[in-house]
């Protein structure tokens, strides 16, 4: 982590204090490396939401690296500040994340803003291939000095 942690702050400016790793599998691969063997709909994902934690500084940005597949990213509004918008409609960008790519997520997102890594469909099975069969996100965040965990 400490590498990947030199790297950005030398591009991006951004020093973070932790990294939280995640590695999304598909939950019925029996060949990871064989798209054939992932069940449509039951993939990897994470749902809509915003990273709320109160040990994180608001006042920092939250870096994502992903790593592995190739996965759709999606921005919306958040749900609580326009209520009467479906999901689609709420949609702000949609971002594809391929290996190495890097998203700051800037102060203030969170709290105006959610993101979500869909389950993939037909034509995204298409579109985003399996590969390596999972995808790896670090996501490097400052935490409050007074905060000891999170």
């Amino acid at each position: 982590m400490k590498e990947i942690d030199q790297v950005l702050t030398t591009h991006i400016g951004c020093h973070n204090t932790f990294y939280l790793a995640n590695l999304y599998e598909p939950s019925d691969c029996a060949k990871p490396r064989d798209p054939t063997h992932v069940t449509v709909g039951k993939d990897d994902c994470i749902g809509e939401h915003s990273d709320k934690e109160t040990s994180l500084d608001p006042s920092k940005s939250i870096i994502s690296v992903s790593l592995g597949d190739t996965r759709k990213f999606i921005i919306r509004v958040r749900a609580d500040w326009i209520t009467s918008f479906t999901a689609s409609q709420r949609i702000l960008g949609e971002i594809d994340l391929g290996h190495g790519s890097v998203i700051e997520m800037c102060p203030g997102m969170q709290s105006l803003l959610s993101h979500e890594v869909p389950r993939r469909n037909e034509g995204d099975m298409i579109k985003y291939p399996t590969v390596w069969g999972c995808r790896i996100n670090l996501t490097g965040r400052v935490i409050h000095s007074s905060s000891s965990t999170v």
